[in-house]
């Protein structure tokens, strides 16, 4: 039998004091998980001010930021508790407090103690009293009938050690922290008593009736085999125990198993029949006339009376064995679906205040559940509940796909390529035809704006123009008249440009062979010649890029930012994975965001530009198939372009 351990809680109050307010404070997590993990957490704060009811909202607000930082930390108590404590330090600080803070947590039989300021800990165990010295964190074991006590500064100040060792000596503990404060209540001073104790498991004795083995029974001979076997039956009240044997395996087979065993028993009939003959016939009476030798049949009752008794044995051994089997078997089973619900339990409540927590809980949990079949009902529930609570720590959405433009019916054999948003239009590139089409976003209607152009490979559109660059030259079309122009005949430099896109007027074309992004400035009535954006040179393969000032640019699996043509610092965090098969990617200088098309993934990587956050991820089954993506961040809608069909979602 275990120990239990508890603990008794009280305060002791002093005479009011001027221009300060003290505040005591505990908390025990309602979750199970969340309590074995951390304990329970006791609080003494003491704040100097002039308002006794702003200074206890202000004590209130520091208990609830320390216990929220504690219980959220990763690690151990003594790292979560001293993270905890910084944090404290923190918001003090940054509202100009003077406080004084006194901190115990209780874990199971450790204490872990922490402060700030002149507020302290006082132990008294057996008798003795002495004060907790503590620069910040601290921690230690408790034995039964330990009282700690959390004190502010006056208390320590004024307190009587020896008189708080004689009053901790009374057994009941509201007696206890009755003369405590008789003895204080005159002196200014407020502390929070708290009691250790441990609770021995107490064995109650059973009564134990013994059997009278002493009595004989007298053998019987009955005149026949049935009566025989009564007598027996009468004399070894027997009781197999109760065999609890899974048969789900001979689901849908009853039919089957019925066959065989029809089949079995008519075979082993004749078999039968002569062994039971042979078992009844030393319990048969004496026939007229012959002769037998009643010592033999004895003999032989004896016999069977043993082997009868040793199968029994067996029997209930075996039995016994299979019950054991399978209650450790159910008895885990039951352990492990406790501790995986506890897992979510604990991911559900950490996912919007810790993420990495949360993603923690649930790995370990999916480890558990693999390990179970999953055609269990149980299993399967939970399996579901996993899914989902995945879905929300990883903020993955899975949306649906609403056709905004279908684009085949505007000429015969289209092979759209490439999508941007450029004012209040979406243009489209048709690598088929050669073509530019403009796709109004108000009304949703489609015009031809450039047709059949020859060798047309990319295109980068600003609201009231759009660049395209073919094998020989680089043109500019007027955004509403569709009328061209060339402003750069094409460059020796060239290799193989897969992408474009505009900055302030400024050109950019990606050569993913010769790893470089030519720029293009505007200069006369044309473009100036091609510059060399990178200062450096790269290995990776680039399968997009986007500009708003500085250049991102992907490969399958990585994302890159320039700026100024050098490489800068940029990660992605908080991410529930990794790139993997990059198709494009989007933003613009009026965007707060970037946009990764993963085909892989079959979703839409969102990820804030200035810190890398991963915000979350729009998944649908259509994706697998995107060309290219161009977002309105404005009116929180993403377009994507599928099989010669612009579609859209909204984003949350």
């Amino acid at each position: 039998m275990e120990k239990t351990l508890f603990a008794q809680t009280g305060e002791i109050r002093g005479k009011k004091q001027q221009g300060a307010v003290s505040a005591s404070f505990q908390f025990t997590p309602e979750q199970e998980q969340l309590r074995q993990m951390r304990g329970n957490l006791f609080f003494l704060v003491q704040i100097k001010g002039d308002s006794d009811d702003k200074s206890l909202g202000t004590a209130r607000q520091l208990f609830t930021g320390f216990k929220d930082k504690f219980y959220a930390a990763a690690g151990s108590n003594l790292k979560a508790i001293e993270e905890a404590v910084d944090y404290l330090k923190g918001l003090v600080k940054q509202q100009g407090l003077e406080a004084d803070v006194a901190v115990a947590n209780l874990w199971g039989s450790v204490l872990y103690v922490a402060k700030i300021g002149e507020a302290g800990l006082i132990l008294v165990r057996k008798g003795a009293a002495k004060k907790i010295d503590v620069t910040k964190v601290a921690s230690g074991v408790l034995q039964d009938g330990d009282n700690v006590f959390l004190a502010d500064p006056l208390f320590l100040k004024e307190a009587d050690f020896t008189f708080l060792a004689d009053q901790t000596l009374r057994e009941d503990f509201d007696e206890s922290l009755k003369a405590i404060h008789e003895g204080i209540k005159e002196k200014e001073g407020n502390a929070f008593s708290i009691r250790f104790s441990v609770q021995e498991p107490v064995e109650t004795p059973q009564p134990i009736l013994i059997a009278d083995l002493d009595k004989g029974s007298k053998i019987y001979e009955p005149p026949s085999t049935q009566g025989a076997l009564d007598s027996v039956r009468g004399r070894l009240p027997l009781h197999l125990p109760n065999v609890r044997i899974e048969n789900r395996f001979l689901k849908d087979k009853a039919a089957q198993v019925r066959g065989f065993l029809t089949k079995v028993g008519q075979q082993l009939y004749p078999y039968a029949r002569r062994a039971s003959f042979i078992i009844a016939s030393p319990w048969l009476p004496r026939a007229p006339g012959s002769i037998e030798e009643v010592s033999l049949k004895k003999r032989q009752r004896i016999i069977q009376i043993v082997v009868v008794l040793g199968a029994v044995l067996v029997i209930s051994v075996v039995a016994g064995l299979i019950n054991h089997t399978q209650t450790v078997k159910k008895e885990r089973f039951e352990a492990v679906i406790t501790s995986i619900e506890g897992k979510l339990a604990d991911a559900e409540a950490l996912k919007d205040i810790n993420s990495i927590g949360a993603r923690d809980y649930i790995s370990q949990a999916q480890g558990e559940l693999d390990k179970l079949s999953a055609k269990d009902p149980r299993v399967a529930r939970l399996q579901k509940k996993l899914d989902i609570l995945i879905e929300k720590v990883n903020k993955i959405y899975k949306i649906k796909l609403v056709s905004f433009r279908d684009l085949s019916a505007l000429k015969g054999g289209i092979d759209t390529k490439e999508l941007k948003l450029a004012g209040s239009s979406l243009f489209v590139m048709d690598v088929g035809t050669g073509s530019l089409y403009k796709v109004s976003l108000g009304e949703g209607t489609a015009s031809i704006l450039v047709s059949e152009k020859k060798g047309l490979q990319n295109m980068a559109p600003e609201a009231e123009f759009i660049y395209l660059q073919t094998k020989t030259e680089i043109s500019k079309v007027d955004a509403q008249t569709g009328i061209e122009s060339r402003v750069a005949t094409s460059s020796p430099d060239w290799k193989n440009l897969i992408a474009a896109d505009t900055y302030r007027s400024n050109l950019y074309l990606l050569d993913t062979d010769d790893k470089q992004v030519w720029k293009y400035a505007p200069f006369s009535d044309g473009l100036s010649g091609p510059q060399a954006y990178f200062s450096q040179d790269f290995k990776e393969n680039f399968v997009s890029f986007a500009v708003d000032g500085a250049i991102w640019v992907a490969s399958k699996n990585e994302i890159f930012k320039f700026f100024a043509g050098n490489k800068d610092k940029f990660v992605v965090k908080g991410a529930p994975g990794k790139f993997s098969n990059i198709k494009d990617v989007y933003t613009t200088e009026f965007l707060g965001n970037l946009y990764v098309l993963d085909k892989t993934e079959s979703g839409i990587f969102v990820i804030e530009k200035t810190t890398g956050n991963y915000l979350g991820l729009y998944k649908a089954g259509e994706f697998t198939q995107a060309e290219a993506i161009a977002v309105d961040e404005a009116k929180k809608t993403v377009y994507t372009l599928i099989n010669d069909t612009i579609f859209s979602f909204s984003l949350r």
